[in-house]
C-alpha cells in the first residue's frame, strides 16, 4: 500500500485544489496574494543557502542497510534528527536577520513568523518520516503526509472563507505540518539522542557527503532544468505564453507526482533488498514496467477528461489556451516513471554520478532544443523540448541496463505512444472529443491486458477493493 498512500497525497492536494481556487479568489484580494507569493519566495531564496547536500539521505540510505541486516537504526535516526534541527535552525535566525529586506506590508511580516513555526516543526516530522521510509514502512510514511494534506487543505478552505486574509493560508500550512508530526509521533515512538547523532555525523561526514551529494545534485538538476526551460519560455514568448505553460505544469502535476511515490517506495524496497543480497536490477525492471503502464492509463485518462475542465468552469478565461500543451505534456508521465525508478537505482547501487550525468544530458538537450525552436514553434517548442530530453534521458538508461525484456519495451512504446497520439489528435482537431480518445484509451488498457506488466506483489499496493481488478495485469 505504500505507493498508493504515498500518491494519495497528490490527490487529495488536487481533489481539493479545486474549491480553494474558487474561495481564493472570490475572498482574498490579488494584491495581497502577491504580497503573500513574496513572502514564499523570500524564504525559499533564504533557504538555498542552508541545503543539506544529500545528507539527510544518505544518512537515510545506509541506516536502511543496516535494518535489513537487523542492526540498530537509532544511532543514524538520531543524526539526521540533529541534522535537521541545526539546518532549520540556522535557516530560521536568518529569516528573522534579514526581515528588513522584505518588502511588504508590515502588517504582514508576522507571516514570516507562522512559517518560521512551520520550519521548526518540519525540522522533527522530516527526520520520522525517514525514519518510517528506512524502515520499509512507506505506508505509514504516505498516510501522515495524506492526513496532514487533508487537513491543510479543508482548514486552508474554512480559514479563507472566515478570515478572507492569506493568513488563513499560512495557518493552514502549520496545521499541515503540525497533524503529519502528530501522526508520526504516534508511529515512531523513538527519542532521538542529539549527542549520539552529532558522533555519527562527525565520524562519518566525508562518506555521507560523497554519497548524498550525488541524489542531491541530479534531483537539483531536474528541478533547475524545468525552472531554466519555464523561465527561457518568459524570456523568449514572453508572459502570457509563461503563464499557459505554468498552468500546464501544474495540471500535469495530478499524474507526474505518481512518479515520486513509486520512486520513494522502490528507494526503500531496493535498499533492502541490496543489503540482503535480493537482484535489484529485477526489481528495478518490475517497479519500472509497473510505473510505466499505471503512468500511461493515468495520463490517457487524464488527457480524455481534460476538456471538462472549463465545461465545469474550473479553468476559465485565457487560461483555456493551456489545455492543449498540458494534454501534450501528460504523454510525458510514463517517461518520467522510468526516470523516476532508475535514477533512484542509480544512487542506491552506488553510481549516482550516473543519474548525474544523465540529468544533465536531459536538461541540456532540451533547452539546446528550445531555444533552437522556440521562434518557429512557440510554446509546443517547450512540449517538444521536454519530450526529448525525457527521451535521451531513457535512451542512456537504456544503453547502460540492457538488455531490457520485451514487456518492457512494449510496456514503455505502448504507454508513451498511445497518450501522445491521443493528445495529438486533441490538440489538432479538438472537435471531435471525446471520441477518439475514448476508443485510444480502451486500446491501451486492452495491450496491458495482453502484456500483464504488474507483478504479483503490486496487488498489495492497492486498496481491497481495487485488488481483484489490478490482478488482470499481473504475470
Amino acid at each position: 500500500m505504500g505507493i498508493f498512500f504515498n500518491y494519495a497525497n497528490t490527490l487529495v492536494n488536487y481533489g481539493f485544489a479545486v474549491i480553494y481556487v474558487i474561495v481564493l479568489t472570490r475572498f482574498v484580494p490579488i494584491t495581497q496574494y502577491g504580497y503573500y507569493n513574496a513572502i514564499i519566495a523570500f524564504t525559499g531564496i533564504i533557504s538555498l543557502f542552508f541545503p543539506s547536500f544529500g545528507v539527510d539521505n544518505a544518512i537515510a540510505k545506509e541506516a536502511a542497510e543496516a535494518h535489513a541486516k537487523g542492526g540498530d537504526v537509532n544511532p543514524y535516526y538520531s543524526a539526521m534528527m540533529t541534522l535537521s534541527i541545526t539546518i532549520t535552525m540556522a535557516n530560521s535566525i536568518a529569516l528573522l536577520a534579514t526581515i528588513p529586506l522584505l518588502k511588504v506590508p508590515s502588517s504582514l511580516i508576522p507571516i514570516l513568523y507562522i512559517i518560521i513555526s512551520s520550519n521548526l516543526l518540519n525540522a522533527f516530522a522530516g527526520p520520522m518520516g525517514f525514519y518510517l521510509w528506512l524502515t520499509q514502512r512507506t505506508a505509514t510514511q504516505g498516510k501522515g503526509m495524506t492526513v496532514g494534506s487533508l487537513v491543510y487543505r479543508v482548514s486552508e478552505i474554512a480559514l479563507i472563507i472566515i478570515m478572507r486574509n492569506v493568513y488563513a493560508i499560512a495557518i493552514a500550512s502549520l496545521l499541515n505540518v503540525a497533524t503529519t508530526l502528530s501522526y508520526y509521533s504516534n508511529n515512531v515512538r523513538i527519542m532521538p539522542r542529539i549527542r549520539h547523532g552529532l558522533i555519527v555525523i562527525r565520524r562519518n561526514i566525508k562518506r555521507f557527503l560523497n554519497s548524498g551529494f550525488q541524489f542531491w545534485l541530479a534531483t537539483y538538476l531536474n528541478g533547475i532544468g524545468s525552472s531554466a526551460l519555464s523561465y527561457l519560455v518568459y524570456l523568449y514568448l514572453g508572459p502570457q505564453y509563461s503563464a499557459l505553460f505554468g498552468i500546464s505544469t501544474v495540471i500535469i502535476g495530478a499524474v507526474s507526482n505518481f512518479s515520486q511515490a513509486v520512486g520513494n517506495v522502490f528507494g526503500s524496497t531496493a535498499v533492502h533488498s541490496r543489503s540482503l543480497g535480493g537482484d535489484v536490477v529485477r526489481t528495478a525492471m518490475e517497479y519500472s514496467i509497473a510505473a510505466i503502464a499505471v503512468a500511461g492509463v493515468l495520463s490517457i485518462v487524464a488527457i480524455a477528461m481534460l476538456p471538462l475542465l472549463p465545461i465545469i468552469h474550473i479553468i476559465n478565461g485565457d487560461y483555456v489556451a493551456a489545455l492543449p500543451y498540458a494534454a501534450l505534456l501528460f504523454g510525458l508521465s510514463p517517461l518520467t516513471a522510468l526516470d523516476g525508478v532508475y535514477m533512484m537505482y542509480y544512487w542506491i547501487m552506488g553510481r549516482g554520478w550516473s543519474a548525474v550525468q544523465r540529468a544533465a544530458a536531459g536538461v541540456v538537450t532540451s533547452i539546446i532544443l528550445f531555444i533552437a525552436m522556440a521562434g518557429s514553434m512557440g510554446l509546443y517548442a517547450a512540449v517538444l523540448a521536454s519530450y526529448v530530453g525525457f527521451l535521451a534521458t531513457a535512451v542512456l538508461y537504456w544503453l547502460n541496463n540492457r538488455p531490457w525484456s520485451p514487456r518492457m519495451w512494449f510496456t514503455l512504446t505502448a504507454s508513451t505512444l498511445l497518450p501522445t497520439i491521443s493528445a495529438l489528435i486533441y490538440a489538432m482537431q479538438p472537435i471531435y472529443w471525446p471520441l477518439p480518445q475514448l476508443i485510444i484509451a480502451i486500446i491501451l488498457v486492452l495491450l496491458l491486458l495482453i502484456v500483464k506488466p504488474l507483478p504479483r506483489s503490486a496487488v498489495g499496493q492497492v486498496p481491497p477493493i481495487l485488488r481483484r481488478v489490478i490482478t488482470w495485469f499481473t504475470h
